[in-house]
């Protein structure tokens, strides 16, 4: 399984959503972003999405993920909140270090 597994399994659905839709995946009306719990499937599920798309955009989109499950844990939220206090990103109410982390890779790249 990817690297990216447990990030995608932990990730808000709105906000996974929106970040797959801003890199060009496109999602299904009827997909199940709550897939057997958001195991396993649910992560085979998203790589398939992925997986329609040519090789290097797949590539360059698994990349992401990866980088942004490296992101995801306390020690760079404390800099990602270093980093948005100036530039006046509110990292208030956010669902986790996922949802902040996806949040600002659509809302603010450069931040990242």
């Amino acid at each position: 399984m990817a690297s990216y597994g447990g990030f995608l399994r932990k990730a808000p659905s709105a906000r996974l959503k929106a970040w797959l839709e801003k890199r060009g995946v496109a999602t299904p009306d009827n997909f199940d972003w709550q897939s057997a719990g958001r195991g396993t499937a649910f992560v085979t599920d998203i790589n398939a999405m992925i997986d329609d798309l040519p090789a290097l955009k797949q590539d360059q989109l698994k990349a992401e993920l990866d980088h942004l499950a490296s992101l995801s844990n306390d020690k760079e939220l404390l800099a990602a909140e270093q980093i948005c206090l100036p530039l006046n990103i509110d990292l208030e109410g956010h669902e986790g270090e996922q949802d902040v982390i996806l949040m600002l890779a659509v809302e603010h790249p450069t931040a990242l």
